[in-house]
């Protein structure tokens, strides 16, 4: 509305103006002061504004200096065209009026905005422009810190460092080598490192240093360095190459780190290393040995009381064979706790895969440990549902099983032990829990080393050897079982045995020794002990076999010769003294009998080289002492093949 008021009072101006000066005019000229009128009003406000001063000038104009006045109607032509003239100009003016203000304001913004462009380059610029002065200072600052600490590392650090131009001057060393060699910036200047090398060795290095320089390749060589007491010490020296973007060398960098400390403790564990294996070796051979001879006298008793046991008579008999078979149980236990370890590293005990059934293991276990968890006044439960079968070997989990409940009555005091089985997917998951005296967390991984006893330091033997978890741990190897164990110091321990099931129909069990004896068989015994060879005759003949006894392999092979070789078996001894071995004799008997005999050597070795010995002749072999059952049911399985 003010554009449009100021272009009425521009107007009313002009209408005065003529008016009142321009009298002496009279009609003549109407739109004298009005064509300036419309241009300012134009000028200041556009098209509309020219628009209204042109349509209030011609009405004015039109009604007071056109015939006839005072009225709005001309009554000539010519009136008519001044009028439209005075229109249509003035209008074209107020278009170019507006199109002129439009431009110059577009002309004001954009300078405007160039200004403002302008000033935000200049201020960006100039931001920019402190920014990258404060981070050239920063830069300087962080050059000058990292070189600082570049050089405290460098003289730091136990080796001797140093850094090289492209062709090799050597410009800068460490403290660590001044101390060593003796020497000052002045002497080592350049090439003076030279005079710290040894003679006879300079060449080789400059050679390879050289080399180095030529190839642009990293440097790494030993070579001895004098210090400054005089002596030469063994130094492995590394020298890298710092490469440019074009992959030209800019500078070389290097160390030297003496040796000496590392060749002594090298050679200290070289001899550790032969003395270990020494011990070891030394260890072995006593337990080969310890497993022979001390397997002897219990093979004896075996065998002797199994005779007893078949003719025994009367009550004080019965009683005595009992006791007999108690202390030899005890006996034969403690042995194998001794030597298994040794059995099983010297890879004598095989697995043999079936199923098993667990529950009726476990059955048979509660019968056995029931009683004597019950006399210590613990409890003894099992929790297993008909039908759970492991595919594994029975025998190695039994001897699992049989360690963990032994170790768990012998470890408790109060309360009692569980065995629980569980199916997991494919697994079996079989948990062992006492409520004993638990083991401590930072024992946890000792105690499956051989001796290592949790809360028995004055080595009471009747807490045991100390052997048990170190078989269960070979044992879990062997059937490549998960071992698990979970313990809180006196609240006791969870021992878990993860195996895979087996969904087999169950075998059904082995007929008892009865049935599986052949009476009237042939039999050739082979054994240098005289008592073992005695209890192993009674035994058979026990059985109803007819049993040939020698003691040497020269003597068997006399014997032989006298029965024209007519025998159904022959059970050796792997060694038999000087002479000939139990497997040499076997196979010269088969040799000269033109047939297969079935052979049964066996044997208290455990060395690895007796066992590939066996193993090599193809003959079936067990290891002593040998259980009669054992014996009985092999002896059958081999007549029954050779049939």
């Amino acid at each position: 509305m003010k554009i449009y008021a100021i272009a009425l009072a521009i107007v009313l101006a002009a209408a005065i103006l003529r008016l009142g000066f321009l009298l002496d005019l009279g009609l003549n000229a109407p739109f004298v002061t009005f064509y300036p009128a419309v241009m300012l009003a134009a000028l200041y406000g556009g098209l509309r504004a020219g628009a209204v001063a042109t349509v209030s000038s011609a009405l004015i104009a039109d009604y007071f200096w056109i015939e006839p006045v005072g009225a709005l109607i001309p009554v000539s032509m010519q009136d008519w065209v001044v009028l439209s003239l005075f229109v249509i100009t003035n209008i074209l003016v107020s278009c170019i009026a507006e199109n002129l203000q439009k431009a110059n304001i577009k002309l004001q913004d954009k300078e405007n905005n160039q200004k403002k462009e302008l000033e935000n380059q200049v201020y960006e610029r100039t931001f920019e422009l402190e920014k990258q002065i404060i981070e050239r200072k920063h830069a300087e600052e962080s050059l000058a810190e990292s070189e600082n600490r570049f050089r405290t590392l460098a003289n730091a650090i136990p080796q001797l460092a140093f850094i090289a131009h492209a062709d090799g001057h050597v410009h800068w060393y460490n403290e660590r080598w001044y101390q060593y060699t003796g020497e000052t910036p002045e002497s080592m200047e350049g090439w003076g490192w030279k005079n710290v090398h040894h003679p006879d060795v300079l060449p080789a290095v400059m050679e390879r240093w050289l080399t180095s320089i030529a190839t642009r390749n990293p440097f790494d060589m030993t070579f001895p360095l004098r210090g400054a007491d005089g002596q030469f010490r063994p130094f492995l020296t590394r020298v890298m190459p710092l490469l440019d973007s074009e992959g030209r060398v800019m500078e070389w960098f290097g160390t030297n780190t003496e040796l000496s400390e590392q060749i002594s403790m090298e050679n200290d564990l070289r001899k550790a290393k032969v003395e270990a294996e020494r011990a070891n070796l030394a260890k072995s051979k006593f337990l080969a040995a310890a497993s022979h001879d001390l397997r002897q006298p219990v093979q004896s008793l075996v065998l002797l009381l199994e005779v007893l046991k078949t003719h025994r008579d009367g009550s004080k008999v019965t009683k005595a064979i009992e006791a007999m078979g108690g202390a030899l149980n005890g006996l034969n236990d403690l042995l194998k706790g001794t030597l298994d370890i040794s059995r099983i590293d010297a890879g004598v005990v095989t697995v043999e895969l079936c199923s098993v059934d667990v529950r009726a293991m476990l059955k048979r276990l509660s019968v056995e440990y029931a009683p004597l968890s019950e006399r210590k006044g613990l409890k003894f439960r099992y929790f297993c549902k008909a039908g759970r079968h492991a595919h594994t070997d029975g025998a190695i989990l039994e001897r699992i099983i049989r360690n963990l409940v032994e170790n768990a009555i012998r470890y408790t005091n109060r309360g009692g032990l569980l065995i629980g089985v569980r199916p997991r997917g494919d697994r079996m998951r079989i948990e062992i829990v006492d409520t004993g005296i638990g083991i401590p967390a930072d024992k946890i991984g000792e105690i499956y080393e051989e001796f290592f006893q949790v809360g028995n330091p004055a080595r009471d033997h009747r807490l045991g050897l100390g052997l048990g978890l170190a078989i269960v741990r070979r044992c879990a190897r062997l059937l490549d079982v998960e071992l698990q164990v979970r313990s809180n110091e006196g609240r006791g321990t969870r021992f878990t045995i993860l195996l895979p099931l087996d969904g087999s129909v169950p075998v059904a069990p082995a007929p008892s020794i009865k049935t599986r004896i052949a009476g009237g068989a042939r039999i050739m015994i082979i054994e240098d002990n005289p008592k073992i060879r005695t209890g192993f005759q009674m035994l058979l003949e026990c059985w109803d076999y007819e049993v040939f006894c020698a003691e040497t392999g020269e003597i068997s092979l006399t014997v032989g010769e006298q029965e024209g070789w007519r025998f159904d078996a022959i059970i050796a001894d792997h060694r038999l003294g000087a002479g000939m071995s139990g497997t040499e004799t076997a196979a010269e008997i088969r040799r000269r009998a033109k047939r297969p005999i079935p052979t049964l050597i066996v044997t208290g070795d455990t060395s690895p080289e007796r066992i590939e010995e066996v193993h090599a002749s193809g003959f079936e072999m067990l290891h002593k002492p040998v259980a009669p059952d054992a014996l009985a049911r092999r002896m059958a399985i081999l007549l029954q093949a050779a049939g």
